[in-house]
């Protein structure tokens, strides 16, 4: 389970306003296989998306380039791929099974097989457990083979009595799920293997199943056509989803368990609402074999039997998506809407004003509705005493300061050394920064203070800082907790953790320089970094906003997401004015200077000599390489122009 949202978090919207938000996604595809795509899954960070085909080979997606040169072929299977999986606890690692009776382990970051494990039968399903320890395959002669992953072996193999089409692991690891031939879905406890309950789901075959990410229900796709939702309390069927005509083949849940997916051998996809039921959105499509949706956004991944596009998988999702909080009906959910480049317009994320006064023509905001509109909490802030870049002598030693707003420093803590969960009151504006802050309350000692907020952060949502580790945790816990399914269960947005238990290929902010100090990156509006290896020598390899990668601590911190306010880069203040509010004075150009003040002053006209581009001290610029040696530390210096 890459991602576990917390109760409450999200709230409803209507029907309508759920069908124009998907209505304004649109369907890529992209073709990369000779044959058949048979499956798909994203990893758990959503930054790889896997395919498998009939033409016996696997293919990884960068979904941020979306073309068959910046793909990874993996080859190895004797026949075709008919399933894969993802370790929910690393973004490289996936399993994959066919007919050729074999269960192959992979990992992208060597492009190779990385484990064979021969089994006795063709293989149609195969799932993680969600601390990553094991795998459990299925096979058409009903077997169910479990893979211990660290030692490398079967650890046990089961006949079932009955046939058996997929199947699940919980979200908590403690049972699975067994789609079966009968109609029914028997959950096995783990790893006791005992028989807990059956399930009367569907008058017919069972094909397929999914729990959804807050672990409240189990779907379940029939060939009756029908989608089955029931409760994993009081093992009721609670809901029905009955807009398909032929056997449902494969469904899936949002990250944020509000939409369902499914899909059969018709020419549609559809969309549903868990709670409701009711029906949102049709996407356009053949016969589908399977459908993923992205962990972290409303994109679905889907490939298919259309016989004119075979080898093909589509993403139904827009080139750039931007998280920003849409209010619907008095309600409010974190949404993703695509950006619109059309002459005249501006995307619906920023706000743009009528003309009526020059100052206002250009003048462009990002919609930040959510923010709390009172004043901070006092004794969580101090004066900030302006200087107007002077020094005690009044001399100025930094240009272009003065002015400005009467404004209060928000104290913000860098450091999260505060285990425990904390429930976010309210996200804030700071005059100080670019991005925003969240105001968070811990649970236990109701004491206050402010952190750095992560993109999509809200009031309502629970953050905790596992810095000091996992044996503090187990100590505060009482018990002893699996460390695969603790980092699982850990990695969502806001929660600060060491990189050494963070999964490679995370987006991460705030990251710290060694295991005490206080948070010295990526702390600006929108920005991020991606943990590109751990665990060498002591040292993780960081992706830097700037494309600088470096070595950092493995027992250094980092929060998990970006950092909030991601659209404040395309704001445009339209008057000179408002730069002045900001305590912002005016940079004046040396060429409209006198020859004393700056070397390009002076002169006749608008020339400024034959001289180089330099700064008023003379210090050349535009090229001229004015940075010392590199640090030790870093690997691969920043890009230069």
């Amino acid at each position: 389970m890459p991602y576990q949202i917390q109760k409450g978090e999200f709230k409803s919207i209507s029907k309508q306003d759920a069908h124009n938000f998907f209505s304004m996604q649109r369907t890529k595809t992209i073709g990369g296989h000779s044959d058949l795509v048979k499956t798909l899954g994203w990893n758990c960070t959503g930054s790889k998306l896997a395919s498998g085909s009939s033409d016996h080979s696997l293919r990884v997606w960068n979904p941020e380039k979306l073309e068959s040169r910046y793909s990874v072929e993996f080859k190895g299977h004797s026949s075709s791929v008919d399933y894969l999986s993802w370790d929910p606890t690393h973004s490289d690692r996936l399993v994959s099974v066919g007919k050729d009776k074999m269960i192959r382990f992979w990992d992208y970051r060597e492009a190779k097989c990385a484990l064979e494990i021969p089994t006795n039968g063709e293989n149609i399903s195969v799932t993680w457990s969600p601390n990553g320890n094991y795998v459990a395959s299925g096979s058409k002669d009903d077997v169910i083979t479990f893979v211990d992953v660290k030692a490398k072996k079967i650890i046990n193999s089961v006949k079932q009595p009955t046939e058996t089409n997929e199947i699940s692991w919980s979200n908590s690891g403690d049972f699975f799920a067994l789609a079966t031939g009968h109609g029914t879905v028997n959950l096995i406890e783990w790893p006791s293997l005992k028989h807990v309950y059956t399930i009367d789901a569907h008058t017919s075959n069972c094909f397929s199943l999914e729990f959804d990410p807050k672990g409240k229900y189990l779907a379940v796709g029939g060939s009756d056509a029908l989608v089955t939702l029931w409760d994993l309390d009081e093992f009721i069927c609670v809901r029905t989803f009955s807009k398909l005509d032929w056997p449902v083949r494969t469904l899936s849940f949002t990250h944020d368990g509000q939409y369902i997916a499914s899909a059969s051998e018709e020419i549609a996809i559809d969309i549903s609402h868990v709670e409701t039921g009711e029906h949102i959105y049709k996407i356009p499509s053949n016969a589908t074999n399977k459908v993923s949706w992205h962990p972290y956004r409303y994109w679905l991944a889907y490939a298919g039997d259309e016989a004119n596009k075979k080898g093909d998988l589509s993403i139904f999702e827009n080139s750039k998506l931007h998280s920003i909080t849409v209010f619907f009906q008095g309600y409010k959910t974190t949404a993703e809407v695509p950006e619109q480049k059309i002459k005249g317009k501006q995307p619906p994320f920023i706000k743009k004003y009528k003309p009526v006064t020059p100052g206002r023509r250009g003048l462009c905001r990002p919609l930040n509705n959510h923010l709390w509109k009172g004043r901070p909490i006092r004794s969580l802030t101090i004066a900030k005493r302006q200087t107007g870049g002077r020094n005690n002598q009044g001399r100025i030693t930094v240009r272009h300061q003065g002015g400005g707003h009467k404004q209060r420093i928000r104290i913000v803590d860098f450091v999260r050394k505060t285990p425990g969960p904390h429930l976010v009151l309210r996200i804030e504006y700071d005059p100080g920064r670019s991005g925003h802050i969240a105001l968070i309350k811990d649970l236990k000692t109701e004491k206050l203070s402010y952190i750095l907020a992560a993109d999509g952060l809200r009031e309502g949502h629970v953050v905790e800082s596992y810095r000091t580790g996992l044996s503090s945790y187990e100590e505060e816990q009482h018990e002893k907790i699996d460390s695969g399914a603790f980092i699982t269960k850990a990695i969502q947005p806001g929660n600060c953790l060491p990189l050494s238990m963070i999964p490679v290929g995370t987006i991460v902010f705030a990251l710290t320089t060694n295991m005490h100090g206080p948070a010295k990156f990526c702390r600006s509006a929108g920005t991020y970094a991606q943990i590109l290896s751990t665990g060498n020598e002591g040292y993780a390899t960081v992706k830097l906003q700037s494309g600088e990668v470096r070595k950092i601590s493995v027992h250094a911190a980092a929060t998990i997401g970006t950092v909030s306010n991601i659209n404040w880069k395309h704001r445009k203040l339209g008057k000179a004015g408002r730069s002045r509010w900001l305590g912002i004075r005016p940079t004046v150009r040396g060429m409209a200077m006198n020859p004393r003040d700056h070397p390009h002053g002076g002169g006749r006209g608008k020339s400024k000599g034959n001289r180089h581009s330099c700064s008023p001290w003379g210090k050349l610029a535009k090229g001229k390489k004015t940075r010392k040696k590199l640090s030790p530390l870093v690997i691969k210096g920043r890009p230069r122009r």
